[in-house]
């Protein structure tokens, strides 16, 4: 007796389903669900009643920028140590040379210029002026701690007492 109903299958065709269809039609449900989401606001169910005259003004206030006195350090020389000198610029309009040697009186006459020309700039831009000492790349990470003191010393000698240092970082990694 034949068996019509019983065929013999290849154990290496695959009888799975096809996820094509399915994975397209869950994708276009989350989408649609999505789109039609509205979500329920909290705030608008929280009755308050905020006081008007505490908290934050809401009127715009323009903050004036506070004037500030730059002097800038540079390294000239700095390959030859004997004939390395140390620059000085105010802002664009004054530059001055820390000598080189140990010839103190003319050193302390450059600082003391630096001095009367900061307090000129100071009177210039205000009684509520601020100092700021850069020593930018790459000139100015060779200017020794002395001359950045000496400029600092000027600045309060000018009753610039607020006072930033924008310094070089360290040639070393931290830590050694």
């Amino acid at each position: 007796m034949p068996h019509a109903l019983l065929t013999k299958t290849n154990p290496d065709d695959d009888p799975g389903i096809n996820m094509t269809p399915m994975i397209d039609i869950v994708f276009q449900l989350i989408v649609f669900f999505l789109l039609t989401l509205k979500f329920k606001s909290v705030d608008s169910r929280i009755d308050s009643a905020l006081p008007k005259d505490v908290g934050p003004d809401p009127r715009m206030v323009i903050v004036e920028e506070v004037p500030r006195v730059v002097v800038k350090l540079f390294r000239e020389n700095h390959e030859t140590p004997d004939a390395a000198y140390t620059r000085l610029r105010l802002g664009n309009r004054w530059t001055a040379d820390l000598p080189v040697g140990d010839d103190p009186a003319a050193r302390e006459a450059v600082l003391d210029a630096l001095t009367d020309e900061l307090k000129r700039m100071h009177v210039e831009v205000g009684v509520e002026a601020e100092g700021e000492i850069k020593t930018p790349l790459p000139k100015g990470a060779a200017v020794p701690h002395g001359d950045v003191m000496a400029v600092l010393d000027a600045f309060l000698n000018a009753d610039l007492e607020k006072i930033d240092f924008e310094g070089a970082p360290s040639p070393l990694p931290f830590g050694r």
